[in-house]
């Protein structure tokens, strides 16, 4: 007899609790015994707080066996499409569970673990719409809102060929909430924001592990309210098939022209730990990057507090604004402490005018070098394109090591076509050309 058939016999006739792979035999009237791998299994007990809104997966009609290599995206599939239209909670006990297609929400959900011993986990590539993806939340004409994922794994095998995202957001979509996820052995994208009429996103208290291409990635304009706080996101190597596929902590590449705006990337840690410098290169902490050629802006963008740790380029603003779109666009980077940088520490290339005036600022942000390994054309901070008065105050930019000598170019330089830049109270050291190359254009942008 199978695992599957054993365990649904065991509910159906002693009334088992499935916890963490394990079946405890519950009699009427008395108190579940409790498995000694789990404190207090009370709360995952079959029947216990089951009721329309509140489904454990484990419990019948759903029926997902943890622990085995029986696909359960059928029992997930159908414990979310029982939830009323209102939605509801879907527990999920410890225990890992096997997908071989992916997880579709259309309603206001929780996907509630048990902490990190609850593991969703795949073994081929999985797909819908033509997209890659383990987890899609939205697509559908009515918005979806209020879906909450927590206190859960989400892992991907070591599979050469594999680029599944995690968690894909797609149209449609007003309040989703990704907390306490752990993300392991990403193949792709942990998170990914991808269509129109995107708002109020939370991903926030989360941990990633090895991931191939983005921690969190905003792929389309029409994205508005996303918060991104408190995640400690590392990955040591590239994809070992497709070699550097430029991971970045956080990544703005939009698709769709439009307008990203009200984002805040807050008090995170990015780290690219043990990658070769081939790899180094291609990797970075944030970027907003240059999008369509159509019109593009960037509104609103804080990046603060965030700890950026050997990587390609700490911070890079490719553009504001482009293609004509109504500005103006804005960028505030402080209190980022960027260390190791094979590249720039801060870059901005972000176009503006005279009209529109893109707000750029860059205040109390530490930057320490990559030591002697520096790519020659490394500057702590540098300005180029036609930025408008852009704010550097209270950097302090130095080597990796106090008192090191001839790391990099310029601790800040300011390329031609920036006009009247704003540079006070920075403390810069040990670069090799000099402190601050000022290039600017310091003309009355006024008149």
């Amino acid at each position: 007899m199978t695992k599957r058939f054993l365990r649904n016999f065991c509910i159906t006739v002693f009334g088992c609790t499935a916890v963490g792979g394990l079946l405890i035999a519950r009699t009427p009237g008395l108190s579940a015994t409790k498995s000694s791998a789990v404190k207090d299994s009370s709360e995952w007990q079959c029947g216990r707080e089951q009721n329309s809104k509140t489904i454990n997966v484990v419990c019948p009609p759903y029926n997902a066996v943890p622990d085995d290599t029986q696909d359960d995206a059928k029992a997930f599939q159908l414990a979310v499409d029982s939830l009323p239209s209102s939605g509801g909670v879907i527990r999920i006990p410890p225990g890992t569970y096997l997908f071989n297609r992916p997880l579709i929400i259309l309603k206001p959900v929780h996907l509630l673990g048990a902490g990190p011993p609850t593991i969703l986990s795949h073994q081929v590539e999985l797909s819908t719409d033509g997209q890659a993806n383990f987890i899609r939340i939205g697509g559908a004409g009515p918005v979806t809102e209020n879906v909450t994922i927590s206190d859960l794994t989400m892992q991907s095998p070591r599979r050469d060929d594999l680029r599944t995202v995690m968690i894909r957001i797609v149209n449609n979509v007003d309040g989703v909430k990704i907390r306490n996820v752990g993300f392991k052995n990403v193949a792709s994208t942990c998170v990914l924001l991808f269509g129109s009429n995107i708002k109020n996103i939370d991903v926030s208290d989360n941990r990633a592990d090895e991931f191939y291409e983005q921690f969190v990635e905003l792929a389309s304009a029409g994205i508005t309210g996303v918060r991104i706080e408190r995640n400690v996101a590392k990955s040591t190597r590239g994809h070992p098939k497709l070699g550097p596929t430029e991971p970045f902590g956080v990544v703005f590449e939009p698709k769709i022209p439009g307008e990203i705006s009200d984002v805040s990337i807050v008090g995170n840690l990015f780290s690219f730990d043990g990658m070769s410098m081939s790899e180094l290169v291609n990797t970075g902490g944030v970027s907003l990057s240059t999008g369509p050629t159509s019109p593009l802006l960037y509104r609103r963008i804080l990046i603060k507090d965030n700890i950026i740790r050997t990587t390609g380029v700490g911070i890079r603003v490719q553009l504001l604004r482009s293609g004509g779109a109504g500005g103006p666009g804005s960028v505030d980077i402080t209190g980022n402490r960027i260390e190791g940088a094979t590249s720039h520490g801060i870059l901005v290339t972000g176009g503006s005018d005279l009209t529109h005036r893109d707000a750029v600022s860059i205040t109390g942000n530490i930057i320490r070098g990559y030591s002697a390994q520096a790519y020659y054309q490394y500057d702590g901070i540098r300005l180029d394109g036609n930025l408008v008065k852009p704010e550097i105050k209270g950097n302090q930019i130095l080597p990796l090591k106090d008192g090191a000598q001839g790391i990099g170019r310029y601790g800040i330089s300011i390329e031609p076509g920036v006009k009247m830049p704003v540079i006070t109270d920075n403390k810069v050291a040990g670069y090799r050309d000099g402190a601050i190359s000022n290039k600017s254009i310091n003309e009355n942008v006024d008149k």
